[in-house]
């Protein structure tokens, strides 16, 4: 059963276009930086002694609010099918748990930000061999730098996949994913803003704190997803 629900999701996402949005995402991400590097690329190899480095640093500067403001987007678009619609009666009338239906909408969503951020690496690599930074991609790193923020932003998923799920008006998962993205952008560097979520998905590789972001990113997604299911299953639809 949880198989078909997520057959269903998929194709609903499908039909929704948010594939585009996925992959756009992504391109985005490298393309800013194929033109950053472009434009100042004699003063950016003076800035690093390894290349790779600094390709990564790079790329990461708009990886993080990328993550989040996709989460957000494409968590209130994939609800938001079946709110616009009214469908969620229509669902509950036939023989699926409502666990199921949440689980196969969040892993559906984990899925497509996974895959942005698989495109992210594969672009990295691509955008530094361009560069003619070496043969020798750093493929190690070039993956935690892609997939580090997405996994420290774990608990970011499932609370835009609730907000999205509970609440009819999407303008309440969107102002609150928006506003963790612009908290995220500017509210880290201090011990205090390092344990509010959004900030976590700027899990820089290179540093030696980031990999504790990532665990508690995982840990608390899993948590916070666990919660969301229970309440959603819960709640009597309209």
């Amino acid at each position: 059963m949880i198989g078909s629900l997520i057959k269903i999701e998929l194709l609903k996402v499908k039909r929704k276009g948010l594939w585009f949005l996925v992959f756009l995402g992504a391109f985005g991400v490298i393309s800013l930086q194929a033109v950053n590097y472009g434009v100042r690329y004699d003063y950016l190899i003076t800035q690093y002694d390894n290349q790779w480095a600094g390709v990564f640093q790079n790329v990461n500067m708009f990886l993080p609010s990328a993550v989040l403001l996709g989460s957000c987007i494409v968590a209130s678009m994939m609800a938001g099918i079946e709110h616009q619609t009214n469908a969620w009666k229509q669902i509950f009338a036939l023989p699926v748990k409502k666990r199921d239906v949440y689980f196969a909408k969040y892993f559906v969503l984990f899925m497509m930000i996974l895959t942005a951020s698989f495109l992210v690496w594969i672009g990295t690599a691509l955008l530094g061999l361009a560069l003619g930074f070496g043969p020798d991609v750093p493929w190690v790193a070039a993956a935690k730098n892609s997939f580090f923020p997405m996994l420290a932003a774990m608990p970011i998923l499932a609370l835009q996949l609730w907000l999205s799920m509970t609440f009819d008006n999407q303008g309440i998962s969107l102002t609150v994913g928006i506003l963790g993205m612009i908290v995220a952008m500017f509210g880290g560097g201090n011990l205090v803003a390092d344990w509010v979520i959004w900030t976590w998905a700027n899990a820089y590789p290179w540093e030696a704190e980031s990999l504790q972001f990532v665990w508690l990113g995982i840990a608390l997604g899993i948590a916070l997803y666990a919660g969301g299911a229970l309440d959603f299953s819960r709640r009597e639809r309209k």
